[in-house]
């Protein structure tokens, strides 16, 4: 089943161009390689295309359920899943994420 999810997401996504894989963090960017100073939706934008690049399609399923916080039985029922099913598709996107996340080398320094 090859779904795409695109409730919550700003019109400048809608025919995003991804890159071939993530970009490593760089002066002005983000540890995700996202340029500093855009606006809330350009954020968006280019985190989506950022994980579209990772995780391919799934990313807006993603986005909604892990950063929007949609409700997941919302999100299950828009898709036409149910919630054990959406369940285990987001288990499976976050497990190619974090395969894509370690074959970069990408690391995540945390302070407190």
């Amino acid at each position: 089943m090859d779904m795409q999810y695109s409730q919550s997401l700003p019109p400048e996504v809608d025919d995003p161009e991804p890159p071939a894989a993530p970009e490593p963090p760089s002066a002005g960017r983000s540890l995700l390689g996202i340029p500093e100073g855009l606006s809330e939706e350009g954020q968006v934008a280019a985190l989506y295309r950022w994980l579209h690049g990772a995780i391919g399609d799934d990313a807006a399923l993603f986005l909604a359920v892990a950063v929007f916080e949609e409700d997941p039985e919302k999100v299950a029922a828009t898709i036409g899943v149910s919630r054990a099913a959406l369940r285990k598709r987001l288990q499976r996107i976050r497990h190619r994420l974090e395969d894509c996340l370690h074959r970069t080398s990408f690391k995540v320094a945390y302070s407190k």
